[in-house]
C-alpha cells in the first residue's frame, strides 16, 4: 500500500503547469544569491491554495526540494488541508510521504500519546485515520504482536491511543475545538467509544477493547 501511495506522489509532483512554474523560477532564481526565506515560499504555497491551486502548491514543494530547501509545517500543512476535499487520495499520499521522510508536519508520537498540537482540525481527523488504520494493519497480521509491544505501535501499557488535542488555549474562543471534533468523528463515523483522560481534559483515550474492532476494519477507513 505505501508503494502504491509513493508511486501517486510521485505522479502528482511531476504535473506542471508552464506559466506558474517560470514565474515561479523566476521570482526565485533573482532571489537565490541573497537566499530565499520560509516567509516567500510561504507566502506563494499559501495563495495556491487560497485560491484552490494545490497543483500550483505541489509544484512550489517540488522546486523548494530542488532547491535543496526543506518545506516546514506550515508549507506542508497548508498544501495537504487544501487538498483533503479535492484530491483525497494525493492529500494521503503526501501526509504518508512525510511521515516515512522528515516527519515535518505529522503528528508526532510520544511517550504519553500521539501529539496533535500545531495541526489543522481537518488535518489532525487525518492523522488519526492514518493512525487507526496502521493498527487495523497491525491487529490483522500479528494479534498478538501488537499487544506483546504495544509501545512499539505508539499505545499505551494497557494497551489504548491516546491522542494529546490541547485545552484550546490557542484557540479564538479559548476552548478546545480539537478534542470534541475528534471526538465526534470517532464515534459518529467510525464507531469508536472514546473519552477524556480521567486526569487531564487535554488527552483523548481510546481504550484497547475498542481498538479491538479495528481488525473488522469499519466503513470509516473505505478511502484509505
Amino acid at each position: 500500500m505505501n508503494m502504491k501511495m509513493s508511486c501517486f506522489a510521485s505522479r502528482v509532483f511531476k504535473s506542471t503547469s508552464c506559466f506558474f512554474r517560470n514565474t515561479w523560477r523566476a521570482t526565485s532564481s533573482s532571489r537565490i544569491g541573497n537566499g530565499l526565506d520560509d516567509a516567500c515560499f510561504q507566502g506563494t504555497i499559501q495563495t495556491c491554495c487560497r485560491t484552490s491551486k494545490w497543483e500550483h502548491a505541489l509544484n512550489v514543494l517540488a522546486d523548494m526540494r530542488h532547491l535543496e530547501v526543506e518545506p516546514d509545517a506550515v508549507c506542508l500543512n497548508t498544501v495537504i488541508d487544501s487538498m483533503l476535499d479535492a484530491e483525497f487520495a494525493g492529500a494521503l499520499a503526501l501526509y504518508r510521504a512525510q511521515m516515512d521522510g522528515s516527519n515535518v508536519g505529522v503528528a508526532t508520537s510520544r511517550k504519553d500519546g500521539m501529539d496533535l498540537h500545531g495541526l489543522t482540525g481537518e488535518l489532525a481527523r487525518l492523522a488519526v485515520r492514518v493512525k487507526l488504520l496502521d493498527i487495523a494493519i497491525a491487529l490483522t497480521s500479528t494479534s498478538t504482536e501488537i499487544w506483546r509491544h504495544p509501545e512499539e505501535h505508539g499505545l499505551q501499557a494497557d494497551g489504548s491511543l491516546q491522542l494529546i488535542v490541547g485545552l484550546g488555549q490557542h484557540s479564538r474562543t479559548g476552548e478546545s475545538i480539537l478534542g470534541p471534533s475528534l471526538l465526534q468523528m470517532l464515534e459518529q463515523e467510525l464507531g469508536l467509544r472514546a473519552h477524556f483522560h480521567p486526569q487531564s481534559e487535554s488527552v483523548l483515550q481510546i481504550p484497547k477493547h475498542e481498538l479491538l474492532q479495528l481488525i473488522n476494519f469499519p466503513e470509516g477507513f473505505s478511502n484509505y
